[in-house]
């Protein structure tokens, strides 16, 4: 059996490209498993929809296993659609967010055939195992598919790996890793900018943990409703080792959904990489509550492993949406933390979400209070109804959807409005939070383009042909401001498999 492993591209646009982390882990297990395979990489390439219909056309293979966001279903169906005029016999099969929480839509009216849930490693193989020899895949846990007669079938729930530290690291060597590493500067913050020579980064993504310990309303992971699991400090820095020593890295992105949950074992982690002498920079994500008043050496000793900063949820300055989200603490726990930050002298990547049904332009006004008093620009997205979160079931029990497939044809990027749950005009609140932006950046003195205020740096550096900084004018270290948001902003958007399984 050879099988099709395909990595979309979400963002052609971006000069940002991040190597697949969740495809990198599966891609690997497969291989390690010894099924022959090749990789369509759409993304490192940026290869044409025209392009990826001739290649699909003109290889052979015997299944093709996809992985992507929930919010990438639209061009998911068209691929698959695409798929099946060329190879109709052929099984497709999806995985991440996207099989994970819409499973039945997927395999009824998008052309996938099989689901992988959740975790995958052991699942696809299997599953790959199952297809070569004929064998039946309603005894292979973890999967949704419709059987002969055409029914929806969901075979039983796969445990979760418990020691994620017995998983191999991926092996980048499977794909064109010199194209993300010649782009891997793009996702380095203003930071490290100013300690290496920005041509002269060289980033990886690198994966400490799987899951969250929290049920945020809004937030929706491909290990969702499974137990956190991280993975042990040395275990983390033998792969940095790896990188180090194979691809002479110097940034290293902790690419999570939660990368930090505990002071004291947030402190362990430190230490071991400043006794293993990492000589790294890095960013990573933490709750906002994370570090308390007499933690500032916690915060000293992350600065002094080598962070540059971290990503953590603010999302709203007012206690009742606060807790509405779940999120288990408050606007004083940011400003406190924000603070210990900066004394640090680690930098802030906060995000915000605007619209939960209980918004108005006054809790929008204590959302931005918080920022200003905590000093930081936030990275500001409307909340967008993930299926599988209460969000969702909330948006669905009131009318706002009503076919789910509709609403998945829709979904985009955070940074644009969909759904409105408020009771405020969609303008009215659109105007609001521009205006808030423009203040808070005035206040801030940050100097960016009114057009910037509600993008990210991933975003906005896709308008820009020539790619992200490629001088040191004031101008592009301005809008470098927000150079680290595209990790935070991931994190806490409410999606984040990192995006890739």
């Amino acid at each position: 059996m050879k099988v099709l492993m395909v990595n979309p591209s979400i963002r052609p646009d971006s000069p940002v490209l991040f190597p697949n982390v969740g495809l990198g882990y599966i891609t690997t297990a497969i291989n390690r498993a010894g099924i022959d395979f090749e990789i369509l990489d759409i993304d490192a390439h940026r290869f044409s929809d025209e392009e990826v219909e001739r290649q699909i056309r003109n290889k052979q293979f015997d299944a093709l296993a996809i992985g992507t966001l929930t919010s990438h279903y639209k061009w998911v169906k068209q691929f698959t659609q695409m798929v099946k005029q060329y190879h109709p016999h052929t099984p497709i099969i999806g995985g991440n967010t996207l099989a994970t929480s819409v499973a039945d839509t997927l395999v009824t009216r998008s052309g996938m055939d099989i689901a992988v849930l959740g975790e995958g490693e052991i699942t696809v193989i299997e599953l790959l195992t199952a297809l070569d020899n004929g064998g039946s895949l309603e005894e292979i846990p973890g999967l949704c598919f419709r059987n002969e007669n055409g029914q929806v079938v969901h075979t039983e729930e796969r445990p979760v790996i418990d020691d994620i530290d017995t998983i191999p690291f991926p092996d980048w060597d499977l794909f064109d890793i010199e194209i993300y590493l010649s782009k891997s500067k793009h996702m380095a913050p203003l930071s490290v900018q100013s300690e290496i020579n920005y041509d002269k980064i060289v980033g990886m993504p690198v994966s400490t943990a799987r899951g969250c310990p929290f049920r945020c309303t809004f937030c929706y992971h491909a290990f969702q409703e499974k137990k956190y699991r991280h993975r042990t400090p040395e275990n983390v820095m033998d792969e940095i080792d790896h990188y180090k020593s194979k691809y002479d890295i110097n940034f290293v992105s902790f690419w999570d959904e939660l990368t930090f949950y505990q002071n004291k074992a947030t402190e362990h982690f430190a230490d071991v990489m400043i006794e293993r002498e990492a000589n790294v920079f890095w960013i990573g994500s933490c709750r906002s509550d994370l570090l308390k008043e007499g933690d500032l050496h916690i915060a000293q000793k992350l600065k002094q492993s080598g962070c540059n900063g971290l990503g953590l949820a603010l999302e709203s300055g007012n206690d009742e949406i606060m807790e509405v989200m779940n999120k288990k603490c408050d606007a004083s726990d940011f400003i406190i933390q924000a603070s210990l930050m900066h004394e640090a002298g680690l930098e802030v990547y906060p995000s915000v979400i605007i619209g939960y049904p209980q918004e108005t332009e006054e809790t929008i006004e204590q959302t931005f209070d918080v920022c200003r008093r905590a000093k930081v620009y936030p990275s500001v997205g409307f909340l967008e109804p993930m299926p599988g979160t209460p969000m969702y079931d909330y948006s669905r029990e009131h009318g706002y959807i009503t076919d789910e497939e509709e609403y998945l044809l829709i979904m985009g990027d955070r940074q644009d409005l969909r759904i409105n749950l408020t009771q405020m005009e969609t303008d009215r609140m659109e105007n609001v939070v521009q205006t808030k932006l423009k203040d808070l950046n005035r206040y801030l003195e940050l100097g960016l383009e009114e057009d910037s205020l509600i993008k990210t740096r991933v975003y906005r550096a896709a308008k820009t042909e020539k790619g992200f900084l490629t001088d040191k004018t004031k101008k592009a270290v301005k809008e470098s401001f927000l150079e680290g948001f595209g990790t935070a902003a991931a994190v806490a958007s409410g999606e984040s498999s990192k995006k890739n399984d």
